[in-house]
């Protein structure tokens, strides 16, 4: 049986890579930032599943479109004001252990 990590107390041994908190969000920022472009490509693609009667027709289809390409721009730029572009150029580059 293992006892639960008291989080008042520094881990000690056991490997595993540990990023900082602020690092890692960089990271995830970035991963969402290359998963955006894919995410309104699908969203693009969603108008073609639609049936003519169904979806208020091609001006339906038309503000869609508009709607799902404000909705990336304005997700692009919070995106973009919250990565930080210095992270990586302050860290140094890790030497490969041999």
């Amino acid at each position: 049986m293992t006892v639960p990590h008291d989080p008042q107390t520094p881990r000690t041994g056991g490997g595993g890579l540990f990023l900082a908190r602020e690092r890692y969000r960089q990271r995830r920022l970035r991963d969402v930032g290359r998963v955006l472009p894919i995410l309104g490509l699908v969203l693009w693609l969603v108008p073609l599943m639609w049936t003519r009667e169904g979806s208020g027709g091609l001006a339906g289809t038309i503000v869609y479109i508009f709607v799902v390409w404000t909705f990336l721009i304005l997700c692009a730029a919070i995106m973009a004001r919250r990565i930080d572009t210095t992270d990586d150029a302050a860290s140094p580059p890790e030497e490969p252990r041999g």
